[in-house]
C-alpha cells in the first residue's frame, strides 16, 4: 500500500485524513504504517466510533503533502476481513 496526495492550500484550514491501515489489520503489517506530512505540521491522532485511526491537524496555505506506504501480508482468511 503505498499514496503520495499533494495539495495547494489557499488558506489554513483544518484537515482530517483516515490514512492508516485498520487497527485489526496491524497484526498483518511487515513494514511500519507511518503517515509523512510536508511542511511538518502538529497531528492529533484518534479513533472513531467505527474503530478506523483517523488524524488531525491545521494545514498551512502552500503546499501540502502526505505520503507514506506499508506492506500487509494477506493470508487466506484475512481478505475481506475489515
Amino acid at each position: 500500500m503505498g499514496y503520495d496526495i499533494q495539495f495547494e492550500i489557499p488558506a489554513t484550514v483544518a484537515m482530517v485524513g483516515m490514512l492508516h491501515v485498520h487497527p485489526s489489520r496491524i497484526p498483518d503489517l511487515c513494514e511500519p504504517d507511518e503517515v509523512s506530512i510536508s511542511p511538518e505540521v502538529k497531528v492529533e491522532s484518534y479513533m472513531d466510533r467505527y474503530g478506523n485511526r483517523c488524524a488531525r491537524w491545521l494545514a498551512p496555505a502552500g503546499p501540502l503533502r502526505l505520503s507514506g506506504s506499508t506492506l500487509i501480508e494477506d493470508r487466506p482468511g484475512n481478505a475481506g476481513r475489515d
